[in-house]
This record gives C-alpha cells, sequence and structure tokens, in this order.
C-alpha cells in the first residue's frame, strides 16, 4: 500500500452479486461508472460518454465501442452496430477489448481492481480476471 500511495493510481470496483451469478460480466458494468453514465441518460448521450474510455485506452475504439455498447446494454442503432459475428466470437473479442482496455490503463499508470463479494462471480467475468491475472498487466 506505500507505493499506492506516494504514487497516481486508478481504483476499479467490480461488484458481483448472488442476483447477477448467471450474467455474464455483470462486474463489468463498472465501465458505466467509469464513462459516467446516467440510468436517466438518453442512448445517444450514454453513447456520447462510452465514447471516451475508448479513445483513452483501445487501440481499435471503431471495433471496441459496438461491443462495448453491447455489454452495458447501450443501444448502439446505426451508429455502432453489434458485429455480425457468432455469439462465440462476440464473446471472444468483448473479452479481448475489456482486456486490451484493462492493459492499456495500467501501461499509463497503477490500477488497483477492487472485486466485492468475488465468490459470487460469474463465470465469464472469472474467466476474464484469471486472464488478466495470468497476462500480468503489472510492470
Amino acid at each position: 500500500m506505500p507505493r499506492l500511495r506516494s504514487e497516481p493510481y486508478s481504483q476499479l470496483l467490480y461488484h458481483c452479486s448472488p442476483y447477477h451469478q448467471e450474467s455474464a460480466l455483470h462486474p463489468i458494468g463498472q465501465l458505466i461508472r467509469a464513462a459516467g453514465i446516467e440510468r436517466d441518460d438518453a442512448p445517444e448521450a450514454k453513447l456520447d460518454k462510452l465514447e471516451v474510455l475508448p479513445r483513452q485506452s483501445s487501440e481499435n475504439p471503431a471495433e471496441d465501442l459496438p461491443l462495448f455498447a453491447a455489454l452495458l446494454s447501450i443501444p448502439g442503432g446505426d451508429r455502432y452496430p453489434v458485429p455480425t459475428f457468432t455469439a462465440q466470437r462476440i464473446k471472444e473479442r468483448t473479452l479481448g477489448s475489456v482486456l486490451a482496455h484493462l492493459k492499456r490503463l495500467t501501461a499509463h499508470q497503477l490500477v488497483l481492481m477492487v472485486f466485492e463479494d468475488v465468490h459470487w462471480i460469474d463465470p465469464t467475468s472469472l474467466g476474464l480476471l484469471s486472464l488478466a491475472i495470468d497476462q500480468r498487466f503489472c510492470p
């Protein structure tokens, strides 16, 4: 903890829930908080706010934005249509985009990831967390 006190860092909070154990990637909804998206925002406003995240942490925002919008249940409409891949391919691309987002965040500064109630994590989020740990984004 002393290193965190002396250096700037980002904190990512992921909330697991017994009510969402069957909802793939439910904790990744923290992207909503990171983007400043409010429940009452119009879909276009949500997309405007969501666009800020990949610009900061994506190598290919044009590919990531439709995936992030779909993951967060934000209608992309004509602006960000859901890719016409198989469900498995969408899952793989989404996981890759989230991992790339995390990796680029860690390249700029320390990142503290906190998973609350991880014993209730859904299997897909657990797989993503395992991949993030295996890739060792830490310097």
